[in-house]
């Protein structure tokens, strides 16, 4: 395992350049509506009771619980925080991943985690107040760990630490999310031969976890928030208009990414060999078949179907620059490219609106976002100025409702414990909140129609209060 100069200056760089666009302006931007989900907001239940609330695993509410005791505060920057932690990890740990388990070679290795590394999902995930870093991570040091447990088997006291380590981050796994299940087929596979070894792994980590989905049947509602909640995802009821394609191009626009994976993970094939072709092909097929075949609105969860893909493009990128060096200075510059792009995209002092605004990186337009589809928003750079309206509006002696052109649920936690009131006919909202360029189709409220006076304005926001 010892590495030689070029390695770790190599890895020293993937290292600096991931942590810069994960952390840097990390809690620049208020928080997007399913962050605000995670947030134990509401004293008057207990945390069992919140927790038993939930349609997901426990894990991510515990981690911003956790954050929320120790700073006292439900601050952006310090709530996300664990979360680019885990991004991080998840980079290298894959890395780890595809060199001493996969046995790639570091080359095919690296390459695989600057895919990774560099994918608008994976960075998004990072900057943001939720479960998928997590349960990634976890996946991930699971098969490490199960490899390693198969292989000093015959060994009665590493087999057992090794095991039990196993067993504890597959439970952490399904704690995070179902989508766990991702990443446990293709381990079924890919162990396949040592299946009786990996039955009594999977069956401790079934009982540690699913205690609490136990519990969450018995005391929570199981059925009504999770089942329910998951019939809609397959159907498509509620999610109508959605698109892979655009919520990939959203997270990575240009296409220069998207292209470029496809056309080494192609190459990759060629250059694996039968046997880790086979599991590479089977892991990606599951996910994408259940994903965009079965379930009707997969949003985000795509990501799931591009692991496969990055090691695919590691081995395809690796042999290329093995018969042809020039193709290393080639893939260098066009990484180098989409992390400048990504920079534009991700991060507060490099972004001038996208998504949500018309905007540029140099000389090149940067597609605004489609509000025709129904498209998943995380990690985005957006501020506008809610805990500045938030402060205002406290001042206000009486606020009855409410109303905003901008998300509801990001509303509602900036604005808690004033009425979000919906606009119908005849009706006109005490205050009506107008933001520029908001997170959603743009329908502004018609303040010239009503008996309105302009509270305060900001950069972009404008407050506008009824005279009765």
């Amino acid at each position: 395992m010892l590495l030689s100069r070029k390695e770790i200056l190599l890895l020293t760089i993937l290292f600096v350049l991931t942590v810069f666009i994960r952390f840097d302006g990390l809690g620049y931007s208020t928080f997007v509506g399913d962050e605000t989900k995670t947030i134990f907001l509401r004293k008057d239940q207990s945390i069992f009771d919140f927790l038993m609330d939930q349609r997901k695993g426990p894990v991510q509410f515990l981690i911003v619980w956790f954050m929320e005791n120790i700073t006292n505060s439900y601050d952006e920057f310090f709530l996300r925080l664990p979360f680019a932690i885990l991004g991080v990890l998840v980079v290298f740990s894959f890395y780890y991943f595809l060199r001493y388990v996969l046995d790639l070679g570091f080359l095919a290795s690296y390459i695989g985690a600057v895919f990774l590394s560099l994918h608008g999902i994976y960075i998004a995930f990072s900057r943001t107040a939720q479960y998928q870093m997590a349960y990634v991570l976890f996946c991930i040091l699971f098969l490490i760990f199960t490899f390693y447990f198969i292989k000093h088997y015959s060994s009665f006291r590493k087999s057992i630490f090794l095991g039990i380590i196993s067993i504890f981050f597959l439970s952490l796994a399904f704690l995070s999310h179902y989508d766990t299940i991702f990443f446990l087929i293709p381990a079924l596979y890919f162990f396949r031969s040592s299946w009786k070894k990996l039955l009594p792994v999977i069956f401790s980590a079934t009982i540690l976890s699913g205690s609490f989905y136990i519990l969450n049947i018995y005391f929570g509602y199981f059925e009504k928030n999770t089942i329910g909640y998951l019939e809609k995802r397959i159907s498509g009821e509620g999610f109508e208009n959605q698109n892979s394609f655009a919520t990939i191009d959203l997270y990575n626009p240009l296409y220069i990414y998207s292209i470029l994976i496809i056309i080494l993970a192609v190459i990759g094939l060629k250059f694996t060999h039968s046997e880790l072709k086979r599991f590479l092909v089977i892991w990606f097929l599951f996910a994408f078949i259940f994903l965009q075949l079965i379930m009707r609105t997969p949003g985000t969860h795509i990501h799931n179907y591009f692991v496969p893909l990055f090691i695919l493009s590691g081995i395809g990128a690796a042999n290329l620059i093995y018969k042809f060096k020039f193709v290393y200075f080639i893939l260098t510059s066009l990484f180098i490219y989409i992390y400048l792009i990504q920079l534009f995209v991700f991060v507060p002092r490099f972004n001038n609106g996208y998504p949500y605004k018309e905007s540029y990186f140099f000389d090149i337009k940067l597609n605004k976002i489609n509000f025709s589809y129904n498209l998943p928003q995380y990690g985005f750079v957006y501020d506008r100025s809610w805990r500045e309206i938030s402060d205002i509006m406290k001042k206000e002696k009486r606020v009855p409702n409410f109303y905003t052109n901008d998300n509801k649920v990001v509303s509602e936690y900036y604005l808690h414990g004033y009425y979000f009131s919906d606009l119908a006919e005849e009706f006109r909202p005490a205050y009506y909140i107008e933001i520029d360029s908001p997170s959603k189709e743009d329908k502004r409220f018609d303040t010239t129609s009503g008996n309105y006076e302009l509270l305060s304005e900001g950069s972009d926001y404008r407050i506008y209060r009824l005279i009765k």
